[in-house]
């Protein structure tokens, strides 16, 4: 393939947005669930959205370059293959992560990201004057958006896990952050034999207690300070990636009070790559997400390295890393000898 032109390469890394709200838009009129499983031309398209035909057109027509939406010709379109996931009834829908990223909050944040080259100080804060979870507490709609796009995110990265590990092992298993539990969900699924407990906020904990799942209990309180339930395995699932070291310390040293003589932390993170040839698609978005965990949360990825170094600290030893099909590293953590 040849190189591109320098010109080229900063004209599109420049205009990149354009694409990105283009997609934003169409979502937000509900274009994707509006278009059905034939070719339909923009004047019909555009009555059941309430659009322009005309803008719909050239919008579409323009998402269509990036393999979302298909333009037949003639002003009429049909779904692609990327189109169809914005379905809102599509088994993989990915119409809550991108709504996730179309938020308000995220281009505020990202408009002073010039201040954050600057200052160090997360972006986030600087704009809402409150951290990014804190802010959640008080916006629940987009708390909600925010749990769904999780949700649908993990899904692969969870079945990725579940090929990766062995929990036959396991008799109690602790999913610390876990959310809603859909890791240890799937682990209970695939291993009768073993007791979950999941830990998260209190009103994370509310919303998950309604489901109801055997053999699962619920426990509330805070991992930075409040005692975490005893367990033979202990899930940490992109949970370290969302603080500084200093608090990652403190969520480590915490866990490491509970476990009792044998136990195993499952830490599950992507891991960077700081090499000068990190170009592969995971390595760019391991990247990606290092920015917006500068922009957005004030934590960050890291390489295997420095995630030893934070278990060091606090009295753990990294004994494995086993890697899985998706960007996830499952990095099997115990207590120090000695």
């Amino acid at each position: 393939m040849p190189e591109q032109h320098p010109h080229a390469i900063v004209g599109h890394i420049a205009t990149g947005f354009l694409l990105s709200r283009c997609l934003h838009a169409v979502l937000e009129l509900g274009v994707p669930d509006a278009l059905g499983n034939r070719s339909e031309h923009v004047r019909e398209l555009a009555a059941k959205v309430g659009a322009e035909p005309e803008a719909l057109s050239r919008v579409l027509r323009m998402l269509s370059t990036a393999s979302v939406f298909l333009d037949m010709g003639d002003d009429r379109y049909s779904h692609s293959a990327a189109s169809r996931v914005l379905r809102s009834d599509h088994p993989q829908s990915m119409v809550n992560v991108v709504r996730m990223w179309a938020a308000r909050y995220h281009w505020a944040a990202y408009e002073k990201l010039p201040d954050t080259l600057r200052t160090g100080r997360t972006a986030f804060d600087a704009v809402f004057g409150t951290k990014i979870f804190d802010y959640f507490g008080d916006h629940p709609d987009e708390a909600r958006i925010f749990d769904k796009a999780m949700t649908s995110k993990a899904a692969p990265d969870n079945n990725a896990v579940l090929r990766a590990c062995d929990f036959s092992r396991s008799r109690r298993i602790v999913d610390i952050g876990g959310g809603v539990g859909h890791l240890v969900q799937q682990i209970l699924v695939r291993q009768p034999h073993v007791e979950g407990v999941l830990f998260d906020l209190p009103g994370v904990i509310e919303s998950a207690r309604t489901r109801n799942v055997p053999r699962l209990s619920y426990h509330a309180g805070d991992f930075f300070s409040d005692p975490i339930p005893s367990a033979d395995t202990y899930l940490l699932m992109q949970v370290l990636h969302d603080w500084s070291d200093a608090d990652c310390l403190r969520i480590l040293r915490n866990v490491r009070r509970a476990m009792p003589e044998g136990a195993r932390v499952l830490v599950i993170e992507m891991l960077l790559n700081k090499g000068v040839d990190g170009s592969s698609l995971k390595d760019v978005g391991v990247k990606l997400l290092d920015v917006e965990m500068l922009t957005l949360f004030g934590g960050r990825e890291r390489t295997r390295d420095e995630l030893a170094a934070l278990f060091a600290e606090a009295d753990l030893e990294l004994t494995k890393v086993d890697p899985t099909a998706t960007a996830m590293n499952v990095l099997e953590v115990v207590a120090r000898a000695g």
